[in-house]
């Protein structure tokens, strides 16, 4: 964790009075100084992405059978003369594009086409550690904090003031002088200046290169910041839009079903006194408090509903009322939005030495973080905070504007900042002047409320249906794997496919894990594709407990190695599932069939992933969950602390393969196996 003060002197020049109330830190860089010279997303090659798709779906032999392999094979042949058209396309599309990537809009209309509602389909939860202090996580003071320093980060981020996300690539950084001379150079390098050094395939501005070289820092992408505040998702027939409000001074509350409007910035774009911001949601908490729970008429299930429905009720809304439209802009326009859950009365606790104590909670925690009480829960916001009367605290994020990297660096400025330099320590005085707020309330009519009602009975169902286990196991963490020289990352997702093998006789089935190409301007993510021939074989160890000891180190080392080379040629966008994906999209937009094997049966089966898996490492976040991406499929969200793991997993009872109980339980005894094998 960072500290703001640390933040000061680290990344520019010292503040004055008023800009130490209002942002962050002020950088060397305009926070965008890096956007024009870092490089286009690359585009793989024919050859390289259909061996890479061949490789990827001979791990899957013992499914799909060698037939279908052998069918893949002779497609890539016969329609190879097509596939180098529609990639001649991309190509031509992708050079027409200069600010971003051939991938990124596409990727954006991808989330704003799906109709699916938002909750138990896309949106993921990220819990925050809760602070050492415990009178800090009180949850209005909490909010407050929270609420304060994000709107220090938007203020920061407006002004062009934050520093530019730099990637640490090296062990020993620059520091002091030669640090400071090296970020003057950069601040005075010009923009635009470009070259394709050995073994790239796209041009790299000097200002990236300088950065590598100089900074051992690599710049990645800062576009998707632009929806990080005052931004929301709009729900519209067939397809969604994104909004970002210029200029709005105030955050968004949800308790007990009602909505809030809080000023937090002045007409001169400053924070208001902090102590009548933590006055201000004392206020709103103790109306909602004092009211009754407004249930069964709150519009926050609408926001969970599929698209469609959802943006025809909104419609109707907006037309029954002038207030009801204005409302719902406050909501669209603030700075973020916070749910304040008095469901939960105490803090979760997670013992990792007593992990059968925590189970409970843990799966409580997912729960209210993941779905929740649909009254007090919005969806389309980009960034949500819920905080708990126990005083713990999550995001959840709208996906189709961005991805976990931006979402981390907001997480790690705004708890940075309130675990090391909270604005508020003490709760606010009785006699303080609150802040301006606002309850904002709906007019509702026959069809507004059949239409909450039905939502309603929608969200309950799906929160029925689904089911979560979590398990830990202690003595397997980053130490260990350190002390073996293996990646926990590429040790983990061997356990997890071993688990999945354990808990199905023996299947194999595609994983999806989610690398970021955020070096590359416009980049998103690539799917790693973690199933490989190696891990396979090593998993089938594991699975059946057929093994020596000699035998399973050198297949979970092969497996691992695999897992790493696969990570890096991601990491540089050398996967082949995004470049299928644009091929595909040309295809579409021209009218052009798309090629069987990029359509066919075997296709679908490599595209359908029972296995979803993703993890964040960060010492501010307690742990983060999504649902199955796939009716019988399982959501996996795994970490490593420093002496321990834990997985948590999650299915929908009505439509699963595999119980989240049995697979956790598998998956650390898989842990267990493995570190017997190396020690």
């Amino acid at each position: 964790m960072r500290s703001c003060k640390t933040l000061k002197s680290k990344f520019g020049p010292s503040l004055n009075a008023t800009d130490q109330r209002n942002i962050l830190h002020k950088s060397t860089f305009n926070s965008y100084h890096f956007q024009p010279d870092l490089p286009k997303l690359p585009i793989p090659t024919v050859e390289s992405t259909l061996n890479r798709y061949l490789t990827s779906l001979s791990a899957q032999e013992q499914t799909i059978g060698l037939s279908a392999i052998e069918k893949a094979k002779s497609l890539s042949n016969s329609e190879k003369p097509a596939i180098e058209k529609l990639h001649k396309m991309l190509l031509d599309y992708d050079s027409s594009i200069k600010d971003s990537s051939y991938l990124d809009g596409d990727w954006k209309e991808m989330y704003l086409k799906d109709r699916s509602g938002l909750p138990y389909n896309v949106t993921p939860f990220i819990g925050a550690k809760p602070d050492p202090n415990s009178k800090m996580n009180e949850i209005t003071l909490r909010a407050a904090n929270l609420a304060i320093s994000g709107a220090r980060m938007c203020l920061t981020l407006e002004k062009e003031m934050l520093e530019p996300d730099l990637f640490p690539i090296a062990k020993n950084m620059p520091e002091g002088t030669k640090r400071s001379v090296f970020r003057n150079i950069l601040k005075y390098t010009p923009s635009g200046v470009k070259f394709t050094p050995p073994g790239n395939s796209v041009p790299v501005g000097l200002r990236t290169i300088l950065s590598y070289a100089m900074l051992k820092s690599a710049p990645l992408d800062m576009s998707q910041y632009k929806n990080l505040f005052r931004s929301s998702r709009i729900p519209g027939k067939n397809k969604d839009s994104l909004k970002v409000t210029s200029g709005t001074r105030h955050v968004s509350f949800q308790a007990r079903g009602r909505f809030y409007k809080l000023d937090v910035l002045n007409s001169d774009n400053e924070i208001l006194d902090f102590e009548s911001i933590h006055k201000g949601i004392q206020e709103i908490y103790s109306d909602a408090k004092n009211r009754d729970y407004n249930q069964n008429k709150s519009i926050g299930y609408l926001s969970a509903t599929n698209r469609d429905t959802w943006a025809e009720a909104r419609s109707h809304l907006e037309e029954i009322s002038e207030n009801n439209k204005e409302n719902l802009s406050v909501i669209d326009g603030s700075i973020l939005h916070i749910c304040l859950e008095d469901a939960v009365k105490k803090p979760f606790t997670l013992d990792l030495l007593d992990f059968n104590s925590s189970v409970d909670d843990v799966k409580l925690m997912t729960e209210t973080m993941l779905w929740g009480n649909g009254a007090s829960r919005w969806w389309d916001k980009s960034i949500s905070w819920i905080v708990t009367e126990g005083g713990d605290a999550s995001v959840t994020f709208e996906h189709a504007w961005g991805d976990g990297v931006a979402v981390l660096r907001f997480l790690n400025e705004t708890l940075g900042e309130n675990f090391d330099d909270p604005k508020l320590v003490e709760p606010c005085t009785e006699n303080t002047e609150s802040s301006s707020w606002s309850l904002l309330e709906f007019e509702l009519d026959e069809r507004s409320e059949h239409d909450i009602l039905k939502a309603k009975t929608e969200y309950d169902l799906n929160a029925a249906d689904m089911q979560i286990s979590a398990a830990a196991t202690t003595g397997i963490g980053k130490s260990f794997f350190k002390k073996h020289k293996l990646s926990p990352d590429g040790v983990a997702q061997l356990a997890i496919q071993a688990a999945w093998q354990k808990t199905t006789d023996g299947e194999v089935c595609p994983v999806y894990q989610s690398c970021s190409t955020a070096p590359f301007r416009g980049g998103r993510t690539e799917n790693l594709r973690a199933c490989t021939i190696e891990s396979v074989q090593a998993a089938r160890m594991l699975s059946t407990n057929n093994f020596d000891a000699a035998g399973l180190k050198k297949a979970i080392r092969a497996a691992g190695a695999k897992h790493a080379s696969l990570k890096n040629e991601a990491q540089m966008g050398q996967g082949f599932d995004r470049h299928i994906f644009g091929m595909k999209k040309r295809a579409e937009q021209a009218g052009i069939e798309v090629p069987e094997l990029f359509s066919d049966d075997t296709f679908g089966f490599m595209s359908h992933f029972n296995l979803s898996t993703s993890t964040l490492d960060s010492p501010i976040l307690s742990g983060g969950g999504f649902c199955p991406v796939v009716p019988d499929g399982l959501g996996v969200g795994y970490g490593f602390f420093e002496e321990s793991t834990m997985c948590n997993a999650l299915s929908r009872k009505s439509t699963q393969k595999v119980s989240p109980e049995d697979f956790s339980q598998a998956y650390v005894d898989t842990l267990r196996q493995i570190k017997t094998a190396l020690e």
